[in-house]
This record gives C-alpha cells, sequence and structure tokens, in this order.
C-alpha cells in the first residue's frame, strides 16, 4: 500500500477518474456495499470479482450513475466512459455494419488509439470480411454481433472503459482480440467478470466481493 506522499506523487501524474468515499448500497434486506472508499485514476486496470448476486453489477451501475447510493460520495472528474453491457445495446439490429460505423456516410473510422482507418481495414482486425460491410446487424450471428459491438466500443474516444462480463459467449479468437485492445487501451479499465484467465491476465487490481 502506498503511504499518502506516495499516494499524492501517483495523482499528481494521473488523472483521477472517481474518488469514492464510504459508499454504501443495500437491495432489499442484503447489504452489497459498506463503507467502500478507493479512488480509481488513469490507467488502473480493475477487475470486480465475486458469486452471481454479490453486487459486482451494482458497482458498475453506481459508476455510471444509473443506480443512486444508500450513503457516500463519489467525486467524478471530467471524462468520458464508454459501457459494454451483457445486452450489447450499442447496436441496431436495423443498420448495416457500414451505417454502425460511418453514420455520416464516408468510409473512414478513428480508432481509440487516435489511428484513421478505412473501415474495412479496421474491421479485418475483427474478422469480418469485406464482403460483410453492408450485412444488416440482425442478421449476423450472436458471435458476429458481439464482435461488432467490440469493434465499435475502442472506436470511442474515451478516458474509461466499463465492461461488465466481457467474454460471455465471445470465442478464442475473439477473446484474443478484446485482450490486444484492452493492453493497448491508454485509460482505465472496469471489469467485471468470472473469467479467471482473462482477469489473470488483463487486471492489475481486484475488487473484491465475500460472503
Amino acid at each position: 500500500a502506498f503511504n499518502a506522499s506516495n499516494d499524492e506523487k501517483v495523482l499528481n501524474k494521473k488523472k483521477m477518474l472517481f474518488e469514492i468515499k464510504n459508499i454504501s448500497k443495500k437491495l432489499g434486506n442484503k447489504i452489497l456495499i459498506k463503507d467502500f472508499s478507493t479512488r480509481i485514476v488513469q490507467k488502473d486496470i480493475i477487475a470486480v470479482v465475486g458469486a452471481n448476486g454479490s453486487g459486482k453489477s451494482t458497482l458498475l451501475k453506481i459508476l455510471l450513475k444509473q443506480i443512486p447510493l444508500d450513503n457516500g460520495t463519489i467525486k467524478q472528474g471530467e471524462f468520458k466512459i464508454a459501457y459494454f453491457d451483457q445486452n450489447r445495446k450499442l447496436l441496431n439490429d436495423d443498420k448495416s455494419i457500414i451505417e454502425t460505423f460511418c453514420p455520416m456516410g464516408g468510409s473512414r473510422v478513428s480508432t481509440s488509439d487516435g489511428k484513421d482507418m478505412h473501415v474495412y481495414g479496421y474491421l479485418k482486425n475483427f474478422l469480418f470480411p469485406q464482403e460483410y460491410l453492408d450485412k444488416k446487424i440482425g442478421l449476423l450471428s450472436g458471435g458476429e454481433k458481439n464482435r461488432v459491438a467490440l469493434a465499435l466500443l475502442f472506436t470511442k474516444k474515451v478516458d474509461c472503459i466499463i465492461l461488465d462480463e466481457p467474454t460471455n459467449d465471445l470465442d478464442i479468437p475473439t477473446i484474443n482480440i478484446l485482450e490486444s485492445y484492452l493492453q493497448t487501451f491508454q485509460g482505465a479499465i472496469i471489469i467485471v467478470s468470472h473469467d479467471r484467465y482473462f482477469v489473470d491476465k488483463i487486471a492489475k487490481k481486484l475488487y473484491v466481493f465475500e460472503n
């Protein structure tokens, strides 16, 4: 653990995203979070782990301001978040792949690491052949939709990516793609996952829900 002076030095070098003080949350009669305090800064890579129903997704929803706290405070800096949820809500079944990535027309995309690429060259990294560009999202398989959602995630200009069970329903090649993009992402990453191998490979810190 850092002492106070070292902690301040680290924070001076990295952008503060969340300062969490003594937060608590109860659902029904079940206490999920009690007096939890932490700081999340730029380039933190945090996995949130624990049993089903322990409060992992609740913590994400608190950070996303989707549900209120019972007690405590969260100070949030000025930054943008991309959220990758289990339902892949980023996608519209009525749009083609090219319309999804280039909604204003054209054929180029900007990636989260600052590259400007032709959409086909970018999607080739996610295992899509060129003939898929005009295909409707609704006609894709579940695995293909997952790859589109991941590809779309990494076109967002954000400081923090929050992922809820990102490896669910992903095949091994797609998990490898996800890992490589996360490892080059320059912002903070917060992941809820039961995938121990994925967590061990990606995360630098753990928030553990016990009992």
